[in-house]
């Protein structure tokens, strides 16, 4: 299954990689987390991923 959805969505950001306005990045990058922390206005973020307000609170400092 994991294997499955790395394809998935390597599959994804090959299928919008010269789009203007969406862009799907498969990989840590400190700076730009801080960066879309920064320019959001609203973050969607699955609770079984972040079930324990994390980004919430990395958002709060960020901010700050």
């Amino acid at each position: 299954l994991k294997f499955y959805l790395v394809e998935e969505f390597e599959g994804i950001a090959h299928q919008f990689q010269n789009h203007d306005d969406i862009r799907l990045i498969l990989k840590y990058d400190e700076s730009l987390s801080h960066s879309i922390y920064a320019a959001s206005d609203m973050l969607i973020i699955p609770s079984i991923f972040e079930p324990c307000g994390l980004t919430q609170v990395k958002s709060a400092l960020i901010l700050e």
